[in-house]
Protein backbone atom coordinates (compact mmCIF):
# COMPACT_ATOMS: atom_id res chain seq x y z
CA UNK A 1 0.00 0.00 0.00
CA UNK A 2 1.27 3.44 -0.86
CA UNK A 3 1.96 5.96 1.77
CA UNK A 4 -0.86 9.29 1.43
CA UNK A 5 0.90 12.28 0.20
CA UNK A 6 0.64 15.67 2.15
CA UNK A 7 0.82 19.26 0.58
CA UNK A 8 3.84 20.97 1.00
CA UNK A 9 3.88 24.15 3.29
CA UNK A 10 6.18 26.56 3.17
CA UNK A 11 7.57 28.17 6.38
CA UNK A 12 8.62 31.74 6.15
CA UNK A 13 10.76 32.83 9.29
CA UNK A 14 9.38 36.07 11.35
CA UNK A 15 9.49 39.76 9.78
CA UNK A 16 12.51 41.00 10.24
CA UNK A 17 11.23 44.97 10.61
CA UNK A 18 7.55 44.85 12.04
CA UNK A 19 5.99 48.00 11.99
CA UNK A 20 6.12 49.90 14.85
CA UNK A 21 3.12 50.50 17.53
CA UNK A 22 1.60 54.15 17.38
CA UNK A 23 3.28 56.46 19.74
CA UNK A 24 2.04 58.66 21.89
CA UNK A 25 -0.61 62.08 20.72
CA UNK A 26 1.22 65.17 20.14
CA UNK A 27 1.14 67.27 22.51
CA UNK A 28 -1.80 70.45 22.79
CA UNK A 29 -1.30 73.30 21.58
CA UNK A 30 -0.54 76.25 24.04
CA UNK A 31 -4.10 77.66 25.43
CA UNK A 32 -4.95 80.89 27.05
CA UNK A 33 -6.87 80.73 30.24
CA UNK A 34 -10.61 81.64 29.66
CA UNK A 35 -11.43 84.97 31.77
CA UNK A 36 -14.65 85.23 33.04
CA UNK A 37 -17.02 88.16 33.00
CA UNK A 38 -16.93 89.49 37.06
CA UNK A 39 -20.92 89.71 38.33
CA UNK A 40 -21.85 93.04 38.74
CA UNK A 41 -24.65 93.12 41.27
CA UNK A 42 -27.80 93.81 40.84
CA UNK A 43 -28.84 97.03 38.49
CA UNK A 44 -30.15 99.92 40.53
CA UNK A 45 -31.13 101.47 37.02
CA UNK A 46 -33.83 98.40 36.69
CA UNK A 47 -34.87 98.98 40.24
CA UNK A 48 -35.54 102.53 39.72
CA UNK A 49 -37.18 101.56 36.29
CA UNK A 50 -39.56 99.49 38.04
CA UNK A 51 -40.41 102.32 40.23
CA UNK A 52 -41.36 104.78 38.34
CA UNK A 53 -43.49 102.61 35.64
CA UNK A 54 -45.63 101.22 38.62
CA UNK A 55 -46.56 105.09 39.51
CA UNK A 56 -46.93 105.72 35.64
CA UNK A 57 -44.07 108.16 34.94
CA UNK A 58 -44.30 107.07 31.72
CA UNK A 59 -41.50 109.73 29.98
CA UNK A 60 -38.76 108.55 32.63
CA UNK A 61 -39.69 104.73 33.31
CA UNK A 62 -39.39 103.85 29.53
CA UNK A 63 -35.78 104.89 29.00
CA UNK A 64 -34.18 104.05 32.38
CA UNK A 65 -35.78 100.44 31.47
CA UNK A 66 -34.05 100.28 27.91
CA UNK A 67 -30.52 101.42 29.50
CA UNK A 68 -31.18 99.07 32.48
CA UNK A 69 -31.62 96.31 29.78
CA UNK A 70 -28.55 97.32 27.60
CA UNK A 71 -26.50 97.39 30.74
CA UNK A 72 -27.41 94.26 32.27
CA UNK A 73 -25.96 92.62 29.28
CA UNK A 74 -22.99 94.26 29.53
CA UNK A 75 -22.31 94.32 32.71
CA UNK A 76 -23.42 90.93 33.94
CA UNK A 77 -26.06 92.19 36.04
CA UNK A 78 -29.30 90.94 38.09
CA UNK A 79 -32.56 92.50 37.75
CA UNK A 80 -33.53 92.27 34.31
CA UNK A 81 -37.00 91.41 35.50
CA UNK A 82 -37.03 94.53 37.50
CA UNK A 83 -36.56 96.44 34.29
CA UNK A 84 -38.85 94.74 32.13
CA UNK A 85 -41.86 94.68 34.48
CA UNK A 86 -41.29 98.52 34.49
CA UNK A 87 -40.90 98.73 30.88
CA UNK A 88 -44.08 97.11 30.91
CA UNK A 89 -46.31 99.00 33.99
CA UNK A 90 -44.50 101.98 32.15
CA UNK A 91 -46.28 101.07 28.62
CA UNK A 92 -49.53 99.96 30.36
CA UNK A 93 -49.91 103.51 31.64
CA UNK A 94 -49.74 105.20 28.41
CA UNK A 95 -53.67 104.65 27.48
CA UNK A 96 -54.85 105.56 30.34
CA UNK A 97 -53.03 108.81 29.93
CA UNK A 98 -54.20 109.55 26.27
CA UNK A 99 -57.81 108.95 28.03
CA UNK A 100 -57.17 111.48 30.59
CA UNK A 101 -55.84 113.71 28.01
CA UNK A 102 -58.52 113.12 26.09
CA UNK A 103 -61.72 114.19 28.78
CA UNK A 104 -60.08 117.34 29.92
CA UNK A 105 -58.84 118.67 25.86
CA UNK A 106 -62.65 120.35 25.60
CA UNK A 107 -63.45 121.46 29.15
CA UNK A 108 -62.68 124.88 27.75
CA UNK A 109 -65.82 127.01 29.09
CA UNK A 110 -67.82 129.25 26.46
CA UNK A 111 -66.91 132.76 26.69
CA UNK A 112 -67.92 136.31 25.53
CA UNK A 113 -65.52 136.83 22.55
CA UNK A 114 -64.83 140.72 23.37
CA UNK A 115 -65.35 140.47 27.84
CA UNK A 116 -63.90 137.34 28.28
CA UNK A 117 -66.36 136.69 30.61
CA UNK A 118 -68.26 133.44 30.69
CA UNK A 119 -71.33 133.48 28.60
CA UNK A 120 -73.65 130.85 31.12
CA UNK A 121 -73.03 128.19 34.12
CA UNK A 122 -70.89 125.37 33.23
CA UNK A 123 -68.91 122.93 34.23
CA UNK A 124 -65.19 122.78 33.87
CA UNK A 125 -61.95 121.80 35.31
CA UNK A 126 -60.35 124.16 38.19
CA UNK A 127 -57.38 124.80 35.96
CA UNK A 128 -59.44 126.46 33.29
CA UNK A 129 -60.49 129.22 35.53
CA UNK A 130 -58.95 132.33 34.43
CA UNK A 131 -58.76 135.95 36.71
CA UNK A 132 -62.57 137.41 37.23
CA UNK A 133 -64.08 134.07 36.41
CA UNK A 134 -66.81 133.67 39.37
CA UNK A 135 -67.45 130.09 40.66
CA UNK A 136 -70.91 128.58 42.27
CA UNK A 137 -70.29 127.46 46.15
CA UNK A 138 -67.05 125.38 46.58
CA UNK A 139 -66.67 123.06 49.81
CA UNK A 140 -62.89 121.68 50.48
CA UNK A 141 -61.29 118.60 49.66
CA UNK A 142 -60.32 117.07 46.38
CA UNK A 143 -62.22 119.47 43.78
CA UNK A 144 -62.36 117.34 40.32
CA UNK A 145 -64.57 120.28 38.50
CA UNK A 146 -66.31 123.70 39.45
CA UNK A 147 -69.50 125.33 38.32
CA UNK A 148 -68.30 128.72 36.88
CA UNK A 149 -70.87 131.36 36.38
CA UNK A 150 -71.44 135.04 35.20
CA UNK A 151 -70.37 137.36 37.54
CA UNK A 152 -73.43 139.40 37.31
CA UNK A 153 -75.58 135.97 39.00
CA UNK A 154 -75.39 134.88 42.45
CA UNK A 155 -72.32 133.32 43.07
CA UNK A 156 -69.92 131.52 45.30
CA UNK A 157 -66.27 133.57 44.92
CA UNK A 158 -64.34 135.43 42.12
CA UNK A 159 -61.01 134.57 41.11
CA UNK A 160 -58.31 136.74 42.40
CA UNK A 161 -54.87 135.82 40.71
CA UNK A 162 -53.22 132.51 39.37
CA UNK A 163 -49.54 131.23 39.68
CA UNK A 164 -47.34 128.35 39.12
CA UNK A 165 -45.12 126.31 41.16
CA UNK A 166 -41.55 125.81 39.40
CA UNK A 167 -40.86 122.62 37.37
CA UNK A 168 -39.42 119.91 39.68
CA UNK A 169 -40.45 116.88 41.88
CA UNK A 170 -43.28 116.86 44.22
CA UNK A 171 -42.18 118.77 47.70
CA UNK A 172 -45.04 117.17 49.65
CA UNK A 173 -48.34 117.96 51.21
CA UNK A 174 -47.60 120.74 53.90
CA UNK A 175 -44.75 122.35 51.42
CA UNK A 176 -46.96 122.85 48.66
CA UNK A 177 -50.31 123.92 51.08
CA UNK A 178 -47.72 126.42 52.55
CA UNK A 179 -46.52 128.18 49.30
CA UNK A 180 -50.28 128.28 48.03
CA UNK A 181 -51.37 130.21 50.83
CA UNK A 182 -48.42 132.31 51.10
CA UNK A 183 -48.46 132.97 47.41
CA UNK A 184 -52.63 133.93 48.03
CA UNK A 185 -52.01 136.38 50.70
CA UNK A 186 -49.53 137.72 49.21
CA UNK A 187 -51.17 138.48 45.80
CA UNK A 188 -54.50 139.37 47.87
CA UNK A 189 -52.87 142.10 49.85
CA UNK A 190 -51.34 144.06 46.74
CA UNK A 191 -54.32 143.59 44.87
CA UNK A 192 -57.89 145.72 45.54
CA UNK A 193 -60.23 143.48 46.41
CA UNK A 194 -58.88 143.57 50.02
CA UNK A 195 -61.07 146.73 49.91
CA UNK A 196 -64.63 145.05 49.52
CA UNK A 197 -67.10 143.41 51.59
CA UNK A 198 -65.34 141.08 54.51
CA UNK A 199 -64.43 137.83 52.30
CA UNK A 200 -62.20 134.63 52.87
CA UNK A 201 -59.32 133.42 50.74
CA UNK A 202 -60.34 130.12 49.00
CA UNK A 203 -57.81 128.31 47.11
CA UNK A 204 -57.59 125.47 44.37
CA UNK A 205 -54.50 123.72 44.23
CA UNK A 206 -52.40 120.73 42.58
CA UNK A 207 -52.10 117.14 43.89
CA UNK A 208 -49.54 114.79 43.92
CA UNK A 209 -51.39 112.91 40.69
CA UNK A 210 -51.93 116.47 39.06
CA UNK A 211 -48.86 117.40 39.68
CA UNK A 212 -46.98 114.37 38.37
CA UNK A 213 -49.20 115.09 35.14
CA UNK A 214 -47.70 118.66 34.88
CA UNK A 215 -50.39 120.83 36.37
CA UNK A 216 -48.85 122.80 38.93
CA UNK A 217 -51.00 125.85 38.49
CA UNK A 218 -52.66 127.71 41.88
CA UNK A 219 -56.45 129.47 42.04
CA UNK A 220 -56.95 131.78 44.43
CA UNK A 221 -60.26 133.05 44.99
CA UNK A 222 -62.11 135.87 47.03
CA UNK A 223 -65.52 134.21 48.55
CA UNK A 224 -67.92 136.59 50.56
CA UNK A 225 -68.81 135.93 54.11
Amino acid sequence: MKDPEFPEYTARPPGENPKPAPGPPPPFPNMRPVETVPHGGSSTLATVALVLGLVGAVLAAIPLAIVALVRISDRNQTGRWKAIVGLVAAVAWIPVLLVRIAGISDDEPDRDVASGQVTAAQTTRPQELKVGDCVASLEEGAVKQVTVTPCDQPNGGKVFALFTFPPGSWPGRETVDEEMQNGCWERWSASEEQAADPSDVFILGPTEETWRLGDRGVTCLLIKR
